[in-house]
């Protein structure tokens, strides 16, 4: 057993640069491996903590984003009547059809234009986000070209 041991520390030792080189590779791999084990988890809390766990997104087939997606009417009208869907006291299913919108709106200092989301909601969508309050002057009027 000792003969084994002795010759492959010799081994080691003849052949130190690619035994150091070696064991530099395996460090870097194990030092990625770590960084981007901390990077998915941060991601993953950071989505766990923020937004309604009991909210979904529908985005089209293949889009990153919904700003890039598209639902149609008939497919939206059929999503009413999933069973997974929450209802309120009415019976009525608290979904909504949006329409998000990046527009270049001028800021505030005059320093130029700045790339702006727009979201446009239905009556529904305030239901579905009771954390949204409405500080001053009233919510929009369905139909209008209102902006809040």
């Amino acid at each position: 057993m000792a003969l084994p041991l002795k010759y492959n520390f010799r081994c080691v030792l003849v052949r130190w640069r690619s035994t150091v080189a070696t064991t530099l590779g395996i460090a870097l791999v194990v030092s990625v491996f770590i960084l981007l084990r901390a990077l998915a988890g941060g991601i993953e809390k950071t989505n766990a903590n923020t937004g309604d766990p009991r909210n979904i997104l529908v985005v089209r087939k293949g889009s990153q984003a919904e700003s890039g997606s598209l639902v149609s009417r008939e497919q939206f009208r059929t999503l009413q009547y999933f069973e997974e869907i929450a209802r309120n006291d009415k019976d009525e299913p608290i979904i909504s059809a949006e329409l998000v919108l990046i527009v270049s709106a001028a800021r505030r200092n005059g320093s130029g234009d700045a790339n702006t989301l727009v979201r446009g909601i239905t009556p529904r969508g305030q239901e579905l986000r009771p954390q949204v309050k409405l500080t001053d002057g009233r919510w929009f009027s369905p139909g209008q070209r209102e902006v809040i």
